[in-house]
């Protein structure tokens, strides 16, 4: 019984840490115009931590940028950061300034980065890259005679364009 009760108090205090609220899911926001970063913490919380701004999402540019130590118990900050690349999938942590308790304690919601025009930089190309595999079973009725044929091209990669 007492076990129950220390694990269910452990997932309480697991459940109350400190939580970013702003950005939320699917937000646009332009860093180099400034961005308010709201979070909501307990007692128990550290009093200082670093704001990072990050995206290591599989597939999108690898971005992490230390914004500097933020003040946690004001709840929020405004922070600009210029130069960062269009795309989608970034996140603000919240990481740990304390040799006692390194890491990240809180993770935003993803959003999307689109900077304007003024103090940014252009978003790299994306490449739209198209496969087909041409089965030799599709030429099944004729595979006599294009045998040759579909062994050599059963694999293909066709470059379709620039997205912008």
């Amino acid at each position: 019984m007492r076990s129950a009760f220390i694990s269910a108090a452990a997932l309480f205090a697991c459940v109350q840490a400190i939580r970013i609220t702003s950005p939320t899911k699917d937000d646009t926001i332009d860093p180099s115009k400034g961005v308010t970063v709201k979070w909501s913490t307990v007692s128990t919380d550290p009093k200082t931590a670093h704001l990072v701004l990050v995206n290591q999402a599989g597939g999108h540019t690898p971005y992490s940028k230390d914004l500097g130590e933020v003040d946690l118990t004001k709840g929020s900050v405004t922070v600009t950061v210029a130069n960062v690349p269009n795309d989608t999938a970034y996140q603000f942590n919240i990481e740990s300034v304390t040799e006692l308790n390194t890491g990240i304690l809180a993770q935003s919601a993803q959003f999307e980065v689109e900077a304007g025009a003024s103090g940014s930089s252009p978003s790299p190309p994306r490449y739209r890259v198209a496969a087909f595999w041409l089965s030799p079973l599709a030429l099944l009725p004729s595979w006599p005679k294009f045998i040759g044929w579909s062994w050599r091209f059963s694999c293909a990669a066709v470059t379709t364009g620039v997205a912008g």
